[in-house]
């Protein structure tokens, strides 16, 4: 089975950032969505938002189900 491991990030703070760069719109569109963790944080922040995520990487696209 694959294992994450991930370097200390604060997602959290990232996230809150993008939210205010991202202002009043709602659709979104992540290209390089990776794992997807800044996404999980994005919509912790705001619920409404509708993130489509693509990724190539298929270690990535295996382990973000």
């Amino acid at each position: 089975m694959f294992k994450i491991v991930q370097k200390y990030r604060n997602y959290h703070e990232i996230a809150g950032e993008l939210a205010e760069v991202i202002g009043d719109a709602r659709d979104l569109l992540d290209i390089g969505i990776g794992t997807g963790l800044i996404v999980e944080y994005l919509l912790d922040i705001e619920p409404a938002y509708n993130i489509t995520g693509l990724e190539t990487k298929i270690c990535c696209t295996v382990l973000g189900g």
